[in-house]
């Protein structure tokens, strides 16, 4: 069951979990779905005080095939040196540095790297192929946009890491800390 507060069109401008499902995931999906839809008058008609529950259920056709979720890693680079990349500095926020990444592989993973809605996004960048996490607030706005290019410096797997955080500094320095660690698939060499 998800609360839900709309404004005076029925666009939802708060979403929270008022019965969980038990999973975080299921959770976490319906809070995004919820959040991006616009209620319709007869929904927004429902509202005490602003707020509309809605119960959200999932379900798969048994028909339907679970895909795979891979992602086209070079397998030179499963346990790579991660080297800090200051490329993307200065050249304005997460949104607006992350906006022309596209999603071009339908079924890429979500590496559990962090408990906030995210994404990871193989690209065709100008430079080869690079992968991108971007962060996103409660709102769904961009707030972390960090770009992984897998290269080879001379016989050595190297995976250069550009981020941009427009959080406080000391979150970012945490954010930043994590994600050169290394993905779940690729791990940083110690």
């Amino acid at each position: 069951m998800v609360r839900m507060r709309v404004d005076t069109c029925g666009r939802v401008v708060e979403a929270e979990v008022q019965k969980s499902s038990g999973r975080p995931d299921l959770n976490e999906a319906a809070l995004v779905a919820k959040r991006a839809s616009v209620l319709t008058q007869q929904e927004s008609a429902s509202a005490v005080d602003g707020w509309v529950v809605q119960e959200v259920s999932f379900h798969m056709d048994n028909n339907t095939k679970l895909k795979s979720r891979n992602v086209d890693w070079p397998k030179t680079h499963r346990r790579p040196i991660y080297v800090a990349d200051d490329s993307l500095a200065g050249l304005g926020k997460a949104a607006e540095v992350s906006k022309d990444v596209k999603e071009s592989v339908p079924d890429t993973v979500r590496p559990p790297v962090l408990n906030v809605p995210h994404r990871f996004m193989q690209v065709e960048g100008p430079e080869g192929r690079e992968f991108w996490l971007v962060i996103s607030d409660e709102n769904g706005i961009r707030i972390v946009a960090a770009r992984y290019r897998p290269m080879m410096e001379g016989n050595v797997p190297v995976v250069r890491m550009a981020m941009v955080c427009d959080l406080k500094p000391e979150q970012c320095a945490s954010i930043n800390q994590g994600l050169m660690k290394g993905l779940p698939f690729a791990r940083a060499k110690n």
